[in-house]
């Protein structure tokens, strides 16, 4: 038996391992990062262009609403009965006709009963119109100036805003009366001497008027 001994010297000889292969690294995130931005620039101009056409067509039925808001005016100052009707929502029956009979005593605008008297020669301020989430409802806020003596008989101007609901009907907009919902939370103030309860939207002039109210009766 022969051996052939091999020193570290003599070529050939190597124990060392196999060098590790450096790990390739990752150059795709500038791509990633360039993509993740299309979809963001891309997403953004539909967003917009969905935004746009929504303010579009809300401004479209904005100009509906105030179109028959104008007509009821109209109907309103000169007395109009046919005009009138053709504007009213007939699905409450009840409400319809005590819509009718407050037109035919003017009871729509005159305010005499409350010591009132309308400014004549005054239209109507459209002030704001509110469009319902679902676009079938519609609140026009408008302002109507009265004037009323003043106990130093000085004259004084009184404005009034009047809340008009319309909803959707085939041809066009149509005078409605409030739903339900718009009624059903009631909020109650104490004064003095009186308690008044009222609906939560009216919130904001309540406590002015109670104490008016209570000053009068003390």
């Amino acid at each position: 038996m022969t051996f052939h001994w091999q020193t570290d010297d003599e070529p050939g000889w190597n124990d060392s391992p196999p060098p590790t292969p450096a790990p390739t690294r990752f150059r795709s995130w500038p791509l990633v990062l360039l993509f993740i931005g299309v979809l963001a620039l891309g997403g953004y101009s539909i967003y917009q262009q969905i935004s746009e056409r929504v303010e579009t067509v809300s401004a479209n039925m904005r100009a509906e609403v105030l179109g028959s808001h104008r007509l009821l005016q109209r109907a309103l100052d000169e007395r109009d009965e046919e005009i009138f009707l053709e504007l009213l929502s007939g699905r409450v029956p009840a409400w319809l006709a005590a819509q009718r009979q407050l037109f035919l005593q003017d009871g729509l605008v005159d305010r005499q009963a409350l010591g009132l008297k309308a400014v004549s020669d005054s239209a109507a301020e459209i002030q704001d119109v509110i469009l319902s989430p679902d676009l079938e409802e519609a609140e026009v806020i408008a302002t109507r100036y009265f004037t009323v003596p003043a106990p130093d008989g000085i004259t004084a101007t009184v404005a009034l805003d009047q809340v008009n609901v319309y909803r959707r009907g085939e041809a066009r907009w149509l005078v409605a009366p409030p739903t339900a919902e718009a009624w059903t939370t009631w909020q109650s103030l104490s004064g003095d001497y009186l308690d008044i309860t009222h609906i939560a939207r009216d919130g904001a002039i309540v406590p002015r008027l109670l104490e008016a109210l209570d000053g009068d009766v003390a």
